[in-house]
């Protein structure tokens, strides 16, 4: 979608190179293929950004879903994606739409990106230096680490791996 607007962009800009072919017309028609072209490139980019929005708010729901504390950042990037819709829908259906929400409502892409960063960056430093085997829930406990914290059978599961890897080991 983005291609075909920038290819939009890229035959306006060749419009005002001059080519040869195009000394024939004249300067009035010219102008006036710039400019539709420039308008199709702008409808084009509208048109993405509704994408993006529709994508942010995928994103934006499953991060509110995922619990662990993250329930306002994921209505921030879904405001994100309300501001993205709003603008892309008002220029595309009205011609003098000027309003632009989206300049305040982005606040929770970059908060997103920090908080990815973040995270890459500690679950990386926790992996550094010890082994962590694979578990269908969550336990803590010596050199194995997952999500769930309590239940005796998980325990017994842990247990039993612990034993299972030092067999491998050896």
């Amino acid at each position: 979608m983005l291609a075909v607007a920038l290819n939009n962009l890229v035959s306006a800009s060749q419009l005002l190179g001059g080519a040869d072919f195009l000394s024939s017309r004249g300067t009035e028609q010219l102008l006036a293929q710039m400019m539709v072209l420039l308008n199709a490139f702008q409808s084009g980019w509208d048109l993405a950004l509704i994408v993006f929005a529709l994508q942010l708010f995928v994103l934006g729901t499953l991060v509110f879903r995922s619990g662990k504390g993250l329930m306002v950042l994921g209505i921030l990037v879904i405001a994100a994606g309300l501001g993205y819709l709003i603008d892309g829908c008002g220029k595309l259906l009205m011609p003098d739409y000027s309003l632009t929400v989206a300049m305040y409502s982005f606040v929770g892409e970059p908060l997103l990106i920090f908080w990815l960063l973040t995270q890459a960056d500690a679950h990386t430093a926790a992996r550094k230096g010890r082994q962590v085997l694979a578990c269908p829930g969550g336990f803590t406990t010596g050199a194995l680490t997952c999500g769930r914290r309590s239940g005796r059978a998980h325990a017994r599961y842990h247990a039993s791996s612990q034993v299972r890897a030092a067999e491998i080991a050896a």
